[in-house]
């Protein structure tokens, strides 16, 4: 197939200022390892690397993948170094500013996706690295959001909580309901022990009669 040559745009449009250190750059290959490509509303949301907007983001991509086209690798958790060392050594195609220009065809959303997941397949890292991938936290980073977001978990556990200590207590106050009290049992226990004695021995209560005629008199 042969390949079509053309001028990007993007990329004569691409803004150095104020310029990347060596230490965003890493940051930005971890993030694409940790969050995937393309996903940069994760990543701005996190303010992993702060003061940079999404085209920057995007531009950047292309410097450390070393070519224009990122289609194919849309959402996919790989290291931009190992597509670098791959396009440094094509020889063939075109170059704009150290990156590959090329341009085959116009592909459908189909085979963007067949080559996609080729890709994914082939260079895509596992569900264990990308958990074991930690982001060097540079100066600035955080945001409001980060910590609302924080916040907000923090609020909805103590809820949590709140709410099965309620329980809880809502529990013990049933169980306590239930269970007969003792000082009620036990008095009415000793009563009716005592109406038991009085009817078993009726000279009891002959003498208190007699008692009270004689208090009379």
């Amino acid at each position: 197939m042969e390949s079509i040559f053309v001028e990007c745009s993007s990329l004569n449009n691409f803004s150095k200022s104020p310029g990347w250190t060596k230490e965003e750059t890493e940051v930005l290959r971890l993030s694409i390892m940790k969050y995937g490509l393309g996903n940069w509303k994760e990543i701005l949301s996190r303010n992993l690397i702060p003061g940079k907007t999404r085209t920057q983001l995007t531009h950047h991509v292309m410097r450390m993948m070393g070519q224009q086209s990122t289609a194919f690798f849309k959402g996919i958790h790989f290291d931009t170094n190992q597509i670098l060392k791959i396009n440094q050594n094509d020889s063939i195609s075109k170059r704009k500013g150290g990156i590959i220009i090329k341009k085959e065809k116009s592909y459908t959303k189909q085979e963007i996706e067949t080559k996609r997941k080729k890709n994914e397949k082939k260079y895509g890292i596992s569900s264990e690295e990308i958990d074991k991938i930690s982001i060097p936290i540079l100066p600035g980073s955080g945001t409001i959001k980060m910590w609302k977001i924080r916040k907000k978990k923090l609020e909805e556990r103590i809820n949590l909580l709140e709410k099965l200590i309620n329980e809880k207590k809502e529990n013990q106050i049933q169980i306590e309901k239930k269970k007969p009290k003792k000082n009620q049992n036990r008095k009415k226990n000793i009563k009716k022990k005592r109406n038991q004695k009085k009817n078993l021995n009726p000279k009891n209560e002959k003498i208190k009669r007699s008692k009270k005629i004689e208090k009379k008199k």
